[in-house]
């Protein structure tokens, strides 16, 4: 089966099965085309037809109506990964910094205890908060990726 894989003002590609990449003009087909739609070619020596067998699209249907609830893209939870670093929430982490840094909340957010344990034993020497505005100020800087999300 082919597919589409490229429009543009002029032409549309569409990757056959073989793993060739055929050019047709839009005169060629006789449906609107979008980029994953798959085709079927028909050809002879002096016409090509280019005729869709399914779209990208959902089938719209009279009889009943279907929605769905998309999964929710912003995970709160930090992820731990692989070399010892830990993904977080940006947000999160940025005001556990400012507000209860002084006390090692951000640092129980991304599972190092010790270090929490430590901001709690010296808070009373102001010490810890002074190292948490320094470390919302790195977070700040560091840039989220899509999910909103950040390596400590």
């Amino acid at each position: 089966m082919a597919v589409i894989i490229e429009i543009t003002d002029s032409k549309v590609l569409v990757g056959t099965d073989d793993g060739g990449i055929r050019e047709f003009s839009h005169s060629d087909l006789h449906f609107y085309p979008r980029v994953g739609d798959e085709v079927l070619i028909f050809e002879n020596e002096d016409k090509v037809c280019v005729v869709k067998t399914r779209s990208t699209e959902p089938q719209k249907s009279s009889e009943s109506f279907t929605f769905s609830i998309p999964k929710p893209q912003r995970p709160n939870n930090p992820v731990e990964l692989d070399n010892g670093q830990v993904s977080v929430n940006k947000v999160i982490y940025c005001l556990l910094c400012i507000l209860l840094g002084g006390f090692g909340a951000h640092k129980f957010y991304v599972h190092r205890i010790g270090t929490g344990v430590l901001y709690l034993l010296f808070c009373w020497t102001v010490i810890p908060f002074i190292i948490a505005v320094v470390e919302f100020c790195i977070a700040l800087g560091i840039p989220a990726d899509e999910n909103g999300m950040i390596i400590i």
